[in-house]
């Protein structure tokens, strides 16, 4: 779906990424917030643990019922931080959620006032010059009438980007 909508040179450039990553030896296959091209992954992975989790989510609510809650509890309870070799730190998966969602737990340390994007939404700003997180967060305001532009700021920041 992504691919299709952004086309073979946003992801050959993706998959060089990741072979650099790879070469350098890093601790994770995706490198480090700090490379050149992190955005890139940041946001595409954001988007696959996103849709992933919560199509998941959705179709085991009246299936089994803990595999629903583990889906959702993944985005929720992200904590990002500022460990640049640690993937599950700078990859917003959770920030995607958030924005579609009310509340947040305090211990993520996330501020999450944002609630009214749909998936639809979120998908859309997926464009093939969306490299980072902030040309994400500037895509989506662009796309949707600037709605929400000052607590999608705040989520963005707190999200540590």
């Amino acid at each position: 779906m992504h691919y299709g909508q952004v086309g073979n040179d946003y992801w050959t450039a993706y998959i060089g990424h990741i072979v650099t990553a790879f070469a350098q030896r890093r601790l994770s296959i995706y490198g480090r917030k700090t490379d050149a091209g992190a955005g890139r992954i940041a946001i595409s992975e954001a988007w696959g643990n996103y849709i992933g989790g919560t199509f998941n989510a959705r179709k085991y609510d009246l299936v089994n019922r803990n595999v629903s809650v583990a889906s959702r509890a993944n985005l929720e309870n992200q904590q990002p931080n500022d460990n640049v070799d640690d993937d599950n730190g700078w990859i917003v998966y959770g920030m995607l959620h958030d924005m579609t969602d009310t509340g947040e737990p305090t211990f993520t340390g996330v501020t999450d006032d944002v609630d009214t994007y749909t998936t639809p939404e979120l998908f859309r700003a997926l464009q093939s010059d969306v490299v980072s997180v902030r040309h994400y967060q500037q895509r989506v305001l662009l796309q949707n009438s600037n709605k929400q532009a000052p607590q999608l700021e705040q989520l963005v920041t707190s999200y540590r980007w």
